[in-house]
C-alpha cells in the first residue's frame, strides 16, 4: 500500500502534543482529558494557551449538536508555521454548532380567519406567553429555511426567489433621492452634499401579470409577472385593497446595486409607494424601468406555503407550511444567534471538521480583549495564517431586517483583520442569503495578505442581493443572546466571492471551486495578483443588472489587472431575459476610461490580465477592457443574450467582445455602443491619456493578444473551419492588431465531441483539431487527462457523458479510427487525492463488471468493443477512487446512446417550401409615381443551413388571382439575413420585381429566379416603393455563397409583396406561393490550413500560499462507502501476488483471462476482491505494519519511506504499449496540474498517461516515472506511448 506521507506527523502529535476535548456534557471544572471533557470551548482554549507554544495544540470537539447563548470565545492562540493551533471535530463524528432555539413546546392552531390573505395559516402565542425569549428572525422546519412573508410570491423554499421574473417592475417614472451622488439616468460622478436634506423617493410599479399580454416575455425589458398583478391591484381576500405601508422593500435600483428600505407611504389602490434612502447609499446610476423590487413583512402578503410572518405588538408568529402541514408534526427552529464562534487574536490556527447551522464564525477583533477604535493594527493583536478547512454552512447568512436590522448581512464566515495566509479549503456554503465568506477587508493603510479559497462548494448563495455594511469587530455580552457587531461604516457591493489585492510574489488563489445558483451581479470579483483556476461557475441570475461570472475592474492604476490569471475554468448558464451576464469580463469603469495617467493618482484602465482556457458556454461571452491582456485558446459556445443595457449581443460579436477604438466601447476612447451597431466615434486625441498616437496603451486593447480562441461567427463572419480556413475576417473584426487564428463558426459546438454533454474536445480530423483553437488539445484519447474544473470530492465525481444524458451513436467511418469521436469515451473528475481509479460497465441493467484502472491524472477510458454499444443502449458505469489504500466507491452512472444523426448530404441537392394560406390584396388605386398605401407580406423563415453547404439558387413561384385581370398587379420579392432572430432593422434586399401589362388572365403562376439580369423593372415607380430605394441585388447568388458573409449559415426571410395599382373596387389574392433553395457542399480546403502554431501554453504553477500545509485525512477506517484495501487484503481466503480491490458485490465471478494478466475473484465477507498476478518477476507483498512501527523512531521515518517505495512497486500491474508511428500529431498534448491539496508541485500529477516498464515484475519506481513526456510538435515522427489497459469481455 501507499504509505501516507504525513502518518508520522499524526502519530507525533498524538503521543507528544497537548490534546484537550469538549463534548456537550461536559464540565469546565474537568481537565479537559478525552475522559472529562470540558464543557465549553472558551475552556479548552484556556487550557491550550497554558501549554508551550513550541508543541503541537488541539482542542476536539466530540459529536453533537451545541446550542450557545453567547458564541465561543477562541482567542490569543499564537501557533507557528511548524506548529499550528488546531480547533477540530473529532473524526468520523458530526459536530454541530446551532444557532437556534427549538419551538417543539409551542401549540399551532389552525384558523381560517387570522391571515387575510390565505385561505388558511396557523399560529402560535408561544413567544407571547414566554416573554423571556430572544428575538428571533429566521424560521425553519425540519432544518429548511422559511420565507418571511412577501410580495410577489418568490420564495426561497421553492427557488423561485432567485427569478427575477417573479419580482415586482419599476416604471420608468420612478423616483430617488439621497444618497452620495447626485443621480440622474447615467453615471454621475457628481458627489451630493449628505448634509443637505432630501425628501421621499418614489417607487412606480409596473408590474403586470402574464395573461394580461397573452403570457409574454417574462422579466424581459418590459416583461410581465408570471405570478402576480401590479401593486394597485394587490388585494385581501375580502377584495380590499392593501396597504403596504411599513412593510420592508427590497429593491434593486441601482444596476449593481441593491437596497432595503421601509415603505413610508402607500395608499391603498395606488400603484406607487415612498421609501427614504440612506444618505450614504452609493447610487450613481438610476434608470427606473430597469429596476425590480419586492415587498416584505406584513401580514397581509401570508398566502403562500412556505411563508411566516411575527407580529411584534402581539409577539404572535404566523405560519403556513408547504403543502399546508401542521407546524405541530415537524420540527419548528427559530435563529436568535449572529456567530457561535468568535477567534481573535490567534496566528497559524486551524478550524476544521465541523457544521455551522444558522449561525457563523467571525475571526477578527473582539471588543473583550481589544477596547481600542479603532481596533489595534498589532501584528499581535491579528488574525493570520488562519486555515478554515472541512467546515460546513448552512444558513449561515440572512439580515436580520425584521429587526429593523438592514445593513447587516451576518456573512457566517468571516476574517475581519489581518487575512494573511487565511486558506478556505474544503468547505461547504448552502442557502446563504448575502455574502458567504468575507476575506477580503484590510484595516485602512494595511497591506493586504494572501488568500486562498480552494475546493469549495458553494450552493444557492445571495437571492436578496442587498448591499451591507461588513462585520468589523465583534461585541460579545454577559447577557444570553445579545452579542452584537461593529460595522464598516462603507457599503459593500453584493458579490458571490471577492478576493481583494495580493502583494507581488504571494499571488491570491481561488481554485477549485464550485458556485452554483447564485443571484449577484458578480460572481467571483478578483483584483491585483489573483490566480483563478479550475472552478466552476454556473446558473448565475438577473437580480441585478450589469456583471459577470468572473470579473476584475480596473481601480488602482497601471497595474490593476497585472498578474491576474483566469484559466481552465467552465463557466455557464447565465442567459436570462432580464440582463444576461458575461463569462469572463475584464472591465473598467467609464470614469477611468485612459490608458495613461497624467498625474500622480490618475487611474487608468487595467492592464496584464490573462484569460485562458476557458470554457464559457449560454452566457453572453468574454468581454475584453483595457489593454495589454492575452487571451487565448478559449472556448465560448451558445453565446447571447440580452445585456444590461437591452442590447441582443448573440448576433454581433459571436461571444468575444473586444473593446477597441474602431468598432466598440463606452467611452471617448472608443465608439459609443449605446448609439448602435457602429456607435459614435468618440475616439479623438487627448494627448497622453486617450487615442495619442505616440502611446499605444491609450489605444485600447491595441496591444491584447488574442490567438486560437474558438466561438460563434461574430458579425456573421467566419474563419478557422474545413470551408472556410482563412481566420482574417475574424481577426479583423476582434479588433487588434495582434488577434490571428481565431477561429469563428455559426455552430462552433459542431466541430467538438459532445458540447451538449460536456466534451469540449475537438472532432478528430476537424479544423479546430488541426489549428489547435479551442480551450483542448487535440487528440486526447484513451488514457490521457482531460481536466474538469470544480470541487474534488473523495469519491470520483463529475461523469462525463452526464447522468441520464443522451449522446449520439458513433458513427463508422465518420471521424478517422482511434481519434476522439470514433469511440465510445468516458470521462470524470478524480477523486482528492486518488492514485488511481477503478472503472466498472455494463449496459442494459446488466451486472457491472471491472473493466480497467488508471493511474494518477489519466481519466479518458474508452469503453471496449465487448460491449457492443449501439442505438439503444444504456451504458451503466462506476469509478471506484482508491486514495491511502483505501476504496471509495463511486455512484452508478448512465447514459443513451441514440441514433446517429443523418450524414451531411452528398452533392447538389434542392429544397422547396411550399407556403399554402393565401392572401387577398386591398384595391388600392396609387398611381405609378407614389407609393403605395397598402400591401401585404407573406414572410418565410427558411431555417438554418448545413454549415457545410453553399446556396446555387433560389427561385420564387406564386399562384396570383385577381378579380379583374393581372395588368393591374405589381408583385416583389424581398429578403433579410442574419443570425436569429433577424434584428428589425436589417436592410432589404429586392430580389425580383415584376408587372404584367398586356395581360388579359385572372389567374396565373409565375416563378422568379435570382439569376436576373436586372433587379428593377423600367417603371419609374417602383424604386419609390415604400419611400425607401431598395438596393438592387443582381444577381443574388454572391451574397448567398459568400463566405465571408457566411449567407448560407444564418436565417433568410423572403418576403413576397404584391402591389393592386388601380382603384376599380376590385382586389385580388395570393393563392399560395413556394421557394426552392438548390445547395452544393463545399470542396475540402483541409490543405488550405493557416499553419498552426500549437506549443503548450505553459500550465499555471499550483503552489499554494507559502504555510499551506495539506489537511491531515482521518486516519478512521469506518469511512463510509470506502474499505481498506489493507483489511480486504489480510481478510482474504485467497491472496495471490497481486491484487485489485472493489467492493462491487455484483461483479462477475466468472475467471477473466488476458495476455499479461489472470485475475480470479473470491468473495469474503461481502466484499469482492479481485487477485490478480502481473506478468513475470517477485511481487510478494511488503508488511505495510513494519512501516508504521518504524515511525515511532528518527530512523524509522526513512525507513518508512523505503517501504512505502517497495510496496508501491508493485501497484501499475496493466498495460499495453500502442505503436503510434506515422500518426503526425500537429498539437502538443496540454496537461493541467490540479492535485490538490497533497503535493501541489509533485512532477507526477503532470503526467498525461499512466506508463512504466512491464515485464519482470517492473513498475514505476519513482513518482517523475509516472509522467509522460508532452507529445513534441514533429511531423510524421515515430512516438511510442504507453496507455492504461482496458479489459475486454471474453
Amino acid at each position: 500500500m501507499r504509505f501516507p506521507y504525513f502518518a508520522p506527523l499524526l502519530c507525533a502529535s498524538t503521543a507528544f502534543g497537548a490534546v484537550f476535548y469538549v463534548a456537550p456534557g461536559g464540565d469546565d471544572a474537568g481537565d479537559g482529558s478525552e475522559g472529562a471533557p470540558f464543557q465549553t470551548v472558551d475552556a479548552c482554549a484556556a487550557a491550550l494557551r497554558a501549554v508551550a507554544p513550541e508543541e503541537e495544540r488541539r482542542c476536539v470537539m466530540r459529536g453533537g449538536v451545541y446550542k450557545l447563548t453567547n458564541a465561543a470565545l477562541f482567542d490569543g492562540l499564537y501557533g507557528t508555521a511548524d506548529s499550528r493551533v488546531v480547533l477540530e471535530g473529532a473524526a468520523g463524528e458530526e459536530v454541530v454548532f446551532d444557532g437556534t432555539i427549538d419551538l417543539d413546546a409551542a401549540t399551532w392552531t389552525q384558523s381560517a380567519d387570522v391571515c387575510p390573505s390565505a385561505e388558511e395559516c396557523y399560529y402560535t402565542d408561544y413567544f407571547a406567553d414566554n416573554p423571556g425569549l430572544p428575538e428571533f428572525w429566521q424560521l425553519f422546519a425540519d432544518g429548511e429555511l422559511l420565507d418571511v412573508a412577501r410580495w410577489p410570491n418568490a420564495l426561497f423554499t421553492d427557488r423561485t426567489s432567485f427569478d427575477a421574473a417573479r419580482w415586482a417592475r419599476s416604471g420608468q417614472n420612478s423616483t430617488f433621492e439621497g444618497g452620495k451622488f447626485v443621480v440622474s439616468r447615467v453615471d454621475a460622478g457628481n458627489r451630493r452634499n449628505q448634509s443637505e436634506p432630501y425628501g421621499d423617493s418614489i417607487m412606480v410599479d409596473d408590474t403586470h401579470a402574464c395573461e394580461e399580454d397573452g403570457g409574454g416575455d417574462a422579466a424581459g425589458h418590459g416583461g410581465c409577472n408570471p405570478v402576480a398583478g401590479g401593486l394597485g391591484d394587490l388585494t385581501l381576500r375580502n377584495g380590499d385593497a392593501i396597504d403596504v405601508t411599513g412593510a420592508m422593500a427590497l429593491m434593486n435600483i441601482a444596476s449593481w446595486l441593491s437596497f432595503a428600505a421601509v415603505v413610508t407611504s402607500h395608499t391603498p389602490g395606488n400603484g406607487s409607494f415612498a421609501y427614504r434612502s440612506g444618505p450614504d447609499w452609493p447610487v450613481q446610476k438610476f434608470r427606473g424601468e430597469e429596476n425590480i423590487y419586492v415587498l416584505e413583512n406584513k401580514l397581509e402578503f401570508l398566502d403562500a406555503g412556505g411563508e411566516w410572518f411575527f407580529d411584534n405588538a402581539t409577539r404572535r408568529l404566523y405560519a403556513r407550511l408547504p403543502g399546508d402541514v401542521d407546524p405541530g408534526t415537524v420540527k419548528m427552529q427559530a435563529r436568535v444567534q449572529r456567530y457561535a464562534l468568535a477567534v481573535s487574536r490567534s496566528h497559524y490556527l486551524t478550524v476544521r471538521n465541523m457544521e455551522f447551522f444558522a449561525t457563523g464564525l467571525f475571526a477578527g477583533p473582539n471588543e473583550k480583549f481589544d477596547d481600542t477604535w479603532p481596533p489595534s493594527q498589532d501584528p499581535v493583536d491579528q488574525v493570520a495564517h488562519c486555515h478554515f478547512e472541512a467546515l460546513r454552512f448552512r444558513y449561515g447568512g440572512g439580515a436580520p431586517r425584521v429587526l429593523g436590522a438592514w445593513d447587516d448581512s451576518l456573512i457566517p464566515l468571516v476574517v475581519s483583520t489581518d487575512q494573511d495566509g487565511t486558506l478556505v479549503y474544503d468547505c461547504e456554503f448552502y442557502g446563504i442569503d448575502g455574502h458567504p465568506l468575507q476575506v477580503d477587508r484590510a484595516p485602512a493603510g494595511q497591506v493586504p495578505g494572501q488568500v486562498s479559497l480552494v475546493n469549495n462548494l458553494l450552493e444557492y448563495i445571495d437571492w436578496t442581493v442587498l448591499s451591507f455594511r461588513p462585520p468589523r469587530v465583534y461585541a460579545p455580552s454577559d447577557t444570553p443572546y445579545a452579542d452584537s457587531m461593529t460595522l464598516w461604516s462603507s457599503w459593500q457591493f453584493t458579490y458571490s466571492l471577492v478576493v481583494g489585492k495580493a502583494v507581488a510574489g504571494a499571488p491570491n488563489v481561488v481554485e477549485r471551486n464550485t458556485l452554483m445558483h447564485h443571484g449577484a451581479s458578480e460572481g467571483i470579483q478578483v483584483m491585483l495578483n489573483t490566480r483563478v483556476r479550475l472552478n466552476r461557475i454556473g446558473h448565475k441570475y438577473a437580480l441585478q443588472m450589469d456583471g459577470a461570472s468572473i470579473q476584475t475592474i480596473s481601480a488602482n492604476g497601471w497595474d490593476e489587472a497585472s498578474g491576474v490569471d483566469i484559466d481552465s475554468n467552465w463557466i455557464h448558464d447565465t442567459q436570462r431575459a432580464r440582463g444576461s451576464k458575461w463569462g469572463v469580463r475584464i472591465d473598467r469603469v467609464n470614469s477611468r476610461c485612459w490608458g495613461a495617467a497624467l498625474n500622480e493618482g490618475d487611474q487608468t484602465w487595467g492592464f496584464n490580465g490573462n484569460v485562458t482556457r476557458n470554457v464559457v458556454v449560454r452566457t453572453l461571452g468574454i468581454s475584453i477592457k483595457g489593454n495589454r491582456h492575452r487571451v487565448e485558446h478559449n472556448t465560448m459556445l451558445f453565446s447571447g443574450g440580452e445585456d444590461s443595457e437591452g442590447i441582443e449581443r448573440d448576433s454581433f460579436n459571436g461571444g468575444l467582445e473586444v473593446y477597441n477604438a474602431g468598432t466598440i466601447g463606452t467611452c471617448r476612447c472608443s465608439k459609443d455602443l449605446g448609439q448602435g451597431r457602429g456607435g459614435r466615434d468618440l475616439c479623438s486625441n487627448f494627448p497622453g491619456q486617450c487615442c495619442d498616437a505616440g502611446n499605444n496603451n491609450t489605444f485600447e486593447n491595441r496591444l491584447t493578444v488574442l490567438r486560437h480562441n474558438l466561438f460563434g461567427a461574430p458579425d456573421a463572419k467566419q474563419g478557422g473551419t474545413s470551408y472556410y480556413p482563412d481566420t482574417a475576417a475574424v481577426d479583423e473584426f476582434l479588433g487588434s492588431p495582434l488577434a490571428e487564428a481565431n477561429t469563428g463558426a455559426l455552430h462552433p459546438e459542431a466541430l467538438l465531441r459532445d458540447a451538449i454533454n460536456w466534451d469540449f474536445r475537438p472532432l478528430g480530423g476537424s479544423a479546430v483539431a488541426a489549428t489547435c483553437a479551442g480551450a483542448y488539445p487535440a487528440g486526447l484519447t484513451h488514457g490521457h487527462h482531460y481536466w474538469i474544473p470544480g470541487r474534488q470530492s473523495k469519491a470520483a465525481s463529475t461523469p462525463i457523458p452526464p447522468h441520464g444524458s443522451e449522446v449520439a451513436a458513433v458513427v463508422p467511418g465518420a471521424v478517422p479510427d482511434g481519434e476522439v469521436g470514433s469511440t465510445y469515451d468516458v470521462m470524470f473528475l478524480q477523486g482528492l487525492n486518488a492514485e488511481r481509479h477503478r472503472v466498472f460497465a455494463g449496459t442494459n441493467g446488466s451486472a457491472l463488471a471491472f473493466i480497467g484502472e488508471m493511474w494518477g491524472e489519466a481519466n479518458i477510458f474508452t469503453l471496449p468493443a465487448s460491449l457492443a454499444i449501439a442505438a439503444g443502449t444504456t451504458v451503466q458505469w462506476r469509478v471506484d477512487a482508491v486514495t491511502n489504500g483505501t476504496v471509495i466507491a463511486g455512484e452508478v452512472w448512465e447514459f443513451a446512446v441514440a441514433a446517429a444523426p443523418a450524414a451531411p448530404r452528398a452533392g447538389p441537392t434542392c429544397d422547396e417550401h411550399v407556403y399554402a394560406e393565401g392572401v387577398s390584396v386591398a384595391d388600392d388605386g396609387s398611381s405609378s409615381t407614389a407609393s403605395p398605401t397598402a400591401q401585404q407580406t407573406l414572410a418565410a423563415q427558411m431555417g438554418q443551413f448545413e454549415d457545410t453547404r453553399r446556396v446555387t439558387s433560389l427561385t420564387i413561384c406564386a399562384n396570383l388571382t385577381a378579380a379583374t385581370t393581372m395588368s393591374e398587379f405589381e408583385l416583389q420579392g424581398v429578403v433579410r439575413w442574419g443570425p436569429p432572430p433577424i434584428p428589425a432593422n436589417t436592410p432589404e434586399y429586392l430580389i425580383l420585381s415584376g408587372r404584367f401589362p398586356d395581360t388579359t388572365a385572372t389567374s396565373m403562376q409565375v416563378c422568379f429566379s435570382d439569376g436576373a439580369a436586372e433587379a428593377f423593372p423600367s417603371d419609374p415607380w417602383a424604386a419609390a416603393h415604400d419611400g425607401q430605394t431598395y438596393a438592387p441585388v443582381s444577381p443574388m447568388l454572391p451574397f448567398l455563397a459568400d463566405q465571408g458573409v457566411t449567407l448560407n449559415v444564418t436565417t433568410v426571410t423572403v418576403a413576397l409583396k404584391l402591389f393592386d395599382r388601380k382603384v376599380d373596387g376590385m382586389g385580388g389574392a395570393v393563392d399560395g406561393w413556394s421557394i426552392t433553395v438548390c445547395s452544393e457542399p463545399y470542396g475540402d480546403a483541409s490543405d488550405t490550413y493557416p499553419e498552426a502554431d500549437c506549443e503548450a501554453l505553459p500550465v499555471l504553477p499550483a503552489t499554494p500560499a507559502p504555510d499551506y500545509v495539506p489537511p491531515t485525512p482521518t486516519t478512521s477506517s469506518s469511512t463510509t462507502g470506502s474499505t481498506s484495501i489493507a483489511s480486504m487484503n489480510a481478510e482474504s481466503t485467497n491472496t495471490t501476488t497481486g491484487w485489485n480491490a472493489t467492493i462491487e458485490s455484483t461483479a462477475s465471478t466468472a475467471a477473466t483471462t488476458n495476455d499479461a494478466v489472470t485475475t480470479t475473484t473470491t468473495t469474503t465477507n461481502g466484499t469482492t476482491i479481485n487477485s490478480g498476478a502481473s506478468q513475470g518477476g517477485d511481487e510478494s507483498v511488503f508488511p505495510w505494519w513494519i512501516a508504521v512501527v518504524c515511525v515511532a523512531s528518527l530512523f524509522g521515518l526513512a525507513f518508512a519511506f523505503l517501504a512505502w517505495r517497495r510496496a508501491g512497486r508493485r501497484l501499475v500491474s496493466f498495460a499495453d504499449t500502442i505503436d503510434m508511428n506515422g500518426k503526425d500529431d500537429a498539437c502538443t498534448m496540454v496537461s493541467h496540474s490540479q492535485a490538490l491539496p497533497q503535493d501541489l508541485t509533485d512532477p507526477f500529477k503532470e503526467g498525461l498517461l499512466v506508463s512504466g516498464e512491464f515485464g519482470g515484475g517492473s513498475s514505476p519506481s519513482s513518482k517523475e516515472s509516472h509522467a509522460a513526456t508532452p507529445l513534441a510538435r514533429s511531423p510524421r515522427s515515430s512516438r511510442t506511448q504507453q496507455f492504461v489497459k482496458v479489459y475486454e469481455f471474453i
